[in-house]
C-alpha cells in the first residue's frame, strides 16, 4: 500500500509519528554557539589573563586589554542567537572586569609618585568609587594632616580580589563554549 492509497487515518498518524520524531530531535538539542566565532575573543581574554602571571607593565596590559575591547565590540555586533547573546554578555562582564582592576592599578601607580597615599593602600578618588561599592571593598577613611583634606583608601590587595573575579569569569565562559 502506498502512502497516498492508504487511509486518511493512517496518513495522518504517519505524519504525527514524524512530527513527534522532530520535535523530539529538536528538544535534545540546545542551540550550540559557533566556537569559531569566539576564537580571536577567547585568545584575547587568555591573553589578557595570562599577562597577569607574567606580570607585564601597565602599558602591556592596556594594550592586551584594547585588544580584548575590540573583540569583544566585534561579538556584541553579530550576536545571532540566545546562545552567541549568553556568551556575548559573558566576554563584557569579563571586559568590565578586566577594566575595574587596571583602574584601581591605575590609581595605585600614580598616587605611589606622591608621599601622601602610604605603601599598601589605593587611593578612593571617583573614578574608584563605583568599583569600591561593585565589590564592597573595606574603606578607610584619612586625613591629610597638613591641608586638614579627608580621603579615603582601599587595600591593595583589593587588586588581586578583582583579578579573582575574573578569573571566575573566564571559567564561566569556558564552560558556557564547552557546553
Amino acid at each position: 500500500m502506498s502512502a497516498a492509497s492508504a487511509p486518511s487515518y493512517l496518513r495522518r498518524w504517519r505524519l504525527a509519528v514524524a512530527l513527534l520524531f522532530i520535535l523530539q530531535a529538536a528538544s535534545g538539542c540546545s542551540p550550540q554557539a559557533d566556537k569559531g566565532r569566539y576564537m580571536a575573543a577567547d585568545r584575547a581574554a587568555h591573553a589578557v589573563k595570562d599577562s597577569l602571571s607574567k606580570e607585564v607593565g601597565y602599558d602591556q596590559f592596556g594594550a592586551l586589554l584594547d585588544r580584548f575591547s575590540r573583540e569583544v565590540e566585534v561579538l556584541k555586533a553579530g550576536n545571532k542567537s540566545r546562545k552567541d547573546e549568553e556568551l556575548a554578555d559573558a566576554y563584557s562582564a569579563l571586559l568590565g572586569i578586566y577594566r575595574d582592576g587596571y583602574l584601581l592599578w591605575k590609581y595605585q601607580r600614580e598616587f605611589k609618585r606622591y608621599d601622601i597615599v602610604p605603601e599598601g593602600l589605593i587611593y578612593v578618588g571617583q573614578d574608584v568609587e563605583p568599583i569600591v561599592a561593585k565589590y564592597r571593598f573595606t574603606v578607610t577613611r584619612h586625613v591629610y594632616g597638613p591641608t586638614h583634606t579627608a580621603w579615603k583608601s582601599i587595600p591593595e590587595d583589593s587588586i588581586r580580589i578583582i583579578w579573582f573575579n575574573a578569573d571566575a569569569q573566564l571559567k564561566l565562559i569556558d564552560s558556557l563554549l564547552n557546553e
